[in-house]
């Protein structure tokens, strides 16, 4: 009786299952997920998994009571979508549109979002719009990239990227890199834009940093943004 008693308030026990390496995108859907679970009393497990094969991943949806899972690298193929889809735990995709598949999907910054920030460029009288990228290259940063590459394309814009990269690692990393090879091209007038779209807020606040340090006024010489 004691045992059934303590089987029955077990608390129900999550996973949020993340590719290697810290971003902010991770830490804010990590974040959330933590806050979804406890108010249900819950407990979240943190899984990190390399790629579709990684065992790791099956074992994260075959014992838990649900998942949350960001996607690591490559979309996924149909024999993947059949293993979530049939996954013994109910599975919601965060960041990415599995909906298609009868897979909840949550996106916090869908396609074509960006549209709208780089429209309001737009009206501002902004004509030459560049981007910055020093996040790790992922499928979200991939995604931004390529929707201000067409945006800029639909309008016959020139779109000048600026992208360095980064490994996984500290948080910050993205923020520093990206005032030095900004300030690097901003001290060599090679940045003919009046406007920059930087792909994250740590990238955005390298930029701004490298931009005053040749003493130049934000957002009156040059208008920075982000998404996020």
């Amino acid at each position: 009786m004691v045992a059934e008693n303590l089987q029955q308030v077990a608390p129900p026990q999550f996973s949020i299952i993340m590719p290697p390496g810290v971003s902010e995108e991770v830490m804010a859907w990590q974040w959330a997920a933590e806050n979804v679970v406890a108010k249900d009393h819950g407990l979240l497990r943190t899984v990190v998994y390399s790629d579709w094969d990684d065992v790791l991943l099956s074992n994260a949806l075959s014992g838990f009571d649900g998942a949350f899972l960001m996607q690591a690298g490559d979309t996924p193929s149909d024999e993947v979508i059949n293993r979530l889809v049939k996954a013994s735990c109910p599975v919601v995709s965060l960041d990415a549109d599995l909906s298609e598949h009868g897979i909840p999907s949550i996106w916090q910054f869908p396609p074509g979002c960006i549209g709208e920030l780089l429209d309001h460029l737009l009206e501002l009288g902004h004509r030459d719009i560049a981007c910055v990228n020093t996040a790790p290259f992922n499928r979200v940063i991939q995604q931004r990239i390529e929707d201000w590459k067409s945006w800029c394309n639909q309008r016959g814009l020139e779109s000048q990227l600026i992208s360095m990269p980064q490994e996984p690692g500290p948080v910050d990393a993205p923020a520093m890199t990206a005032f030095r090879i900004t300030e690097d091209v901003l001290r060599k007038k090679h940045l003919w834009a009046t406007a920059v779209f930087c792909t994250t807020v740590w990238c955005a606040a390298g930029t701004i940093k490298a931009a005053k340090s040749v003493g130049l006024k934000v957002g009156k010489d040059l208008s920075i943004c982000t998404v996020n």
